[in-house]
């Protein structure tokens, strides 16, 4: 019986081997056939060749993903603070009249309300940014 079950689970071992070499020839859209993963040393969790330093290309993506995040800070730092908003423009009647019209928009509320947005000095402090 146990030598019928190990012939089993070798069989399912086997085909979930085929499965992953399939899987994994997907990934550059090549065929699992010929395909073959030594599995001399397969065990062996050693570091082949010591402690890896980062290329040049992993560490410029990792600091523009920096940059653009510090970007996305400042900006939504910069939205929560309220700005003094002028309009103006010409106004056409119906009489044939034209007339101008000015507007001015005042933020209300003042520091406390940008500092509930986001915008507070004590917050940039704390973060670190």
């Amino acid at each position: 019986a146990s030598v019928a079950e190990a012939e089993v689970d070798l069989e399912l071992a086997v085909h979930a081997r085929d499965a992953a070499l399939v899987r994994l020839a997907q990934w550059w859209g090549g065929k699992a056939e010929g395909l073959i993963v030594p599995i001399g040393r397969f065990l062996d969790l050693a570091p082949i060749a010591g402690p890896m330093e980062p290329s040049t290309k992993i560490t410029a993506i990792y600091e523009a993903a920096g940059a653009q995040a510090d970007a996305a800070i400042t900006a939504r730092q910069a939205d929560s603070v309220r700005d003094l908003t002028l309009s103006g423009g010409p106004r056409f009647i119906g009489t044939g009249d034209v007339g101008f019209v000015f507007g001015v928009s005042v933020p209300l509320g003042g520091r406390r309300l940008a500092e509930a947005r986001g915008g507070s000095p004590g917050r940039k402090a704390a973060c670190g940014c």
